[in-house]
């Protein structure tokens, strides 16, 4: 299950990158954002095995309080959906329309 959890997470956040990335800087914007992306996860996995230690090995309060860290992201993507579906409406007509194409 978490794999396939891991999957969905990493198609949706490669999918939204690639909606932020202006397409003349397409590769150096991705790489930036991606590696952005990845840093917390890379910084703080080294030091959830002595969270864990310090818990006394119980990995149910180590769970909760990783789903209660993500709490602040889900606010903050609750106060920016207006932009972000503007984003995406945006992203729809650029990739999806002819007449963009042809004008440019």
């Amino acid at each position: 299950m978490d794999d396939l959890t891991g999957a969905f997470a990493t198609v949706t956040f490669v999918a939204f990158i690639s909606m932020l990335v202006d397409r003349t800087y397409t590769a150096t914007q991705y790489s930036l954002l991606a590696s952005i992306g990845t840093a917390g996860r890379t910084l703080f996995a080294s030091s959830s095995g002595s969270l864990v230690d310090w818990l006394d090995g119980d990995w149910g309060i180590f769970f909760v309080i990783t789903a209660v860290m993500v709490l602040p992201s889900l606010a903050c993507l609750w106060m920016i959906r207006r932009q972000l579906a503007g984003m995406l409406a945006g992203a729809r007509v650029r990739l999806f329309s002819k007449a963009s194409e042809i004008d440019t």
